[in-house]
């Protein structure tokens, strides 16, 4: 429709459907990369099949994954952000990703071989390391010359993962503009005061594209958040007629693993209740 788009994914892309599950995440990236991502951040769930095979998904895609809190000895293992500019204004997205990722992810992957934790999220049971680390962030994109910031997080708002949900991140930092949020699978668009009683917009857009969420910047600053939802069972390409690359690229790479799937690997001879 005219507008310049910017496409980022919060964390746990890599995982949850048989075709992420049989390529170790490999197909996913691929998928990601033809839909032309500009940037990602991690969730716990990009762990699952170990920090070797992470590293190689990195490797493979076409966009930058940012973290202002993953490191690896106390050295950040990626930037804190990037900035994107358009038509003169200047967007940065930082990445923050729940320390709760050491114990809701494999600890050992986490580890040396003599089981020392080398990795880590700017954990600390107050919170504050981790709040340090995202204005940390947030300041030197301000510094760069970042008109807007936006939080790019894998937090989510359970209160039991607190100090680390968006509200505690949002509560001790400022000059985030806006934050998206992943992790909790919830579809809440919310607006709330940061450290510096300023209001903060925080959306969230579920889980398995049951929405697709949006931050929408106008020509004079305006920002605003909500949700694109397709409330059909049946493909929107199909039904509206419409050309789409992505779907030829779905059905290409499933069919590599059709017949794994169709394979008859069990049978029982009763009916089986769930």
């Amino acid at each position: 429709q005219g507008n310049h788009v910017i496409l980022a994914d919060n964390g746990d892309a890599v995982q949850g459907e048989p075709l992420a599950t049989m390529t170790s995440g490999g197909a996913i990236i691929e998928l990601m990369n033809t839909l032309g991502y500009d940037v990602a951040t991690i969730g716990n769930h990009e762990f699952d099949y170990s920090m070797e095979r992470f590293m190689e998904l990195v490797e493979m895609a076409n966009f930058p994954y940012v973290s202002c809190n993953f490191n690896k000895a106390g050295e950040l293992v990626f930037d804190p952000y990037i900035i994107k500019e358009i038509e003169g204004a200047k967007i940065a997205f930082v990445g923050i990703t729940t320390p709760w990722t050491l114990r809701s992810s494999t600890p050992k992957y986490f580890m040396d071989e003599k089981g020392n934790f080398i990795y880590g999220f700017m954990q600390g049971e107050d919170g504050k390391k981790l709040y340090a680390a995202v204005q940390k962030a947030v300041d030197e994109a301000r510094d760069e010359g970042a008109d807007y910031v936006i939080a790019m997080t894998h937090l989510g708002n359970v209160a039991e993962d607190a100090p680390y949900t968006y509200a505690d991140v949002l509560a001790n930092t400022s000059g985030i503009d806006v934050l998206i949020d992943g992790h909790s699978h919830d579809l809440d668009q919310v607006e709330m005061k940061n450290k510096d009683c300023k209001q903060v917009l925080r959306s969230a857009c579920g889980t398995k594209l049951e929405a697709i969420g949006y931050v929408r910047i106008t020509a004079k600053g305006e920002i605003s958040t909500g949700l694109y939802k397709w409330g059909n069972d049946d493909n929107a390409v199909t039904v509206l007629g419409l050309e789409s690359k992505m779907n030829e690229a779905c059905q290409k790479a499933k069919e590599k693993f059709n017949a794994a799937l169709a394979e008859v690997v069990a049978k029982s001879a009763v009916d089986l209740l769930t």
